[in-house]
């Protein structure tokens, strides 16, 4: 359904999803200190398993939190951030699993990076892993399965000032599958969507008014 072709009488995939006719601009959305943010609502089940990557410009402002939410839900789901100038993927309110698992590179640098994690919680060692701009920067072994909720892009659950997101978003996509170290490498370097299984939600955020 998200495709320029989309055909909702198909029910084969023979690989022919075109997406090119989205990319008619270099736009993207702007978030500020304001607390502006899209409730996306429940995009699907992503419990034990799940890929979530996006293209973040984000944006340092003296004084204020060290949270900067991407995307996150209610306790229990996911939570995609920047905690202290590092990215961070965990469970909302630390459930299943707190957010000790952080990026080395520091990111309110004023410029657009790639930024992605992954986790399958059957995945054994190292089952959580965290990249920017393509690169493995850290990997854990934690265990607990989400409960999807109506996510925020830009927030969490109780919009808390002082966690909003603070700069612009071009793209989010997540999956119920885990992309591997060399699809993650992909998506960075072609900044294109060509991965199709598992696909969730595919947000471009690149569509002018």
């Amino acid at each position: 359904e998200y495709a320029c072709n989309y055909n909702e009488e198909a029910n084969i995939n023979n690989e022919s999803c075109e997406y090119s006719c989205y990319d008619n601009g270099d736009y993207s959305l702007s978030f500020d200190e304001e607390g502006n943010y899209i409730d996306l609502g429940v995009v699907g089940n992503y419990s034990s398993k799940i890929t979530v990557a996006a293209w973040i410009n984000s944006t340092d402002i003296e004084g204020y939190s060290y949270w900067n939410d991407i995307i996150g839900g209610s306790p229990g789901d996911i939570y995609f951030a920047i905690k202290d100038d590092k990215l961070a993927f965990c469970g909302q309110n630390g459930d299943p699993f707190n957010c000790i698992t952080l990026s080395t590179t520091s990111l309110n640098d004023n410029g657009w990076h790639h930024v992605a994690a992954t986790y399958d919680e059957d995945g054994g060692t190292n089952n959580l892993k965290i990249y920017i701009d393509g690169v493995l920067e850290n990997q854990t072994t934690t265990l607990g399965s989400f409960t999807p909720s109506n996510l925020r892009v830009g927030s969490h659950y109780e919009n808390s000032e002082g966690e909003f997101y603070i700069g612009d978003i071009s793209e989010i996509i997540l999956w119920n599958e885990t992309l591997t170290s060399a699809q993650i490498n992909l998506l960075y370097n072609n900044q294109s969507f060509d991965i199709q299984e598992g696909l969730l939600a595919y947000y471009k955020f690149t569509q002018g008014p």
